[in-house]
């Protein structure tokens, strides 16, 4: 983590490979990942994978930015970018059903899992009466809502 700001976000990539995914981002927000050296801006909601082994960009759905040769190369959803000298001057396409592995797998489940507890977590506490999101109760293991009247035993 170079950059833990949360209007300018900077991650290098040093070894392996990382998958990104973005739930929502504003105008504001300056998120980069740094692979082989190169940046390359998110800007948009979407799921993308970097890969400093092979030093790749992919991009499976949403929107980034790559600066290369003091110019900016755009990478759209199902393309994907070199990031070394001998880099196209285009993002190309790629099969992103062929490109699904186990990486891609396990995330694919962990967000499902994140998902359905947030779901079940905010109706349940709109069934009780709460308003719906996620609080801080040092009485409910960490997890609680505003104005709980719970004690510790």
């Amino acid at each position: 983590m170079i950059s833990p700001d949360l209007t300018f976000t900077q991650v290098a990539l040093d070894k392996g490979r990382a998958t990104v995914e973005v739930d929502e981002i504003h105008p504001q927000n300056n998120v980069q990942i740094i692979d082989n050296g190169v940046k390359t801006q998110l800007l948009k909601d979407g799921l993308y994978e970097f890969n400093a082994d092979n030093e790749t960009a992919r991009v499976f759905s949403g929107k980034a930015a790559t600066r290369e040769a003091n110019k900016w190369v755009d990478i759209k959803g199902e393309h994907q970018l070199a990031l070394n000298d001998n880099a196209a001057e285009k993002a190309q396409h790629f099969d992103k059903d062929s490109a699904k592995d186990e990486l891609y797998n396990w995330g694919s489940l962990r967000s499902e899992y994140l998902s359905e507890a947030n779901s079940d977590l905010s109706g349940y506490y709109a069934y009780a009466g709460y308003a719906p999101g996620w609080y801080w109760d040092p009485w409910f293991s960490g997890i609680g809502t505003r104005g709980s009247t719970d004690t510790p035993s």
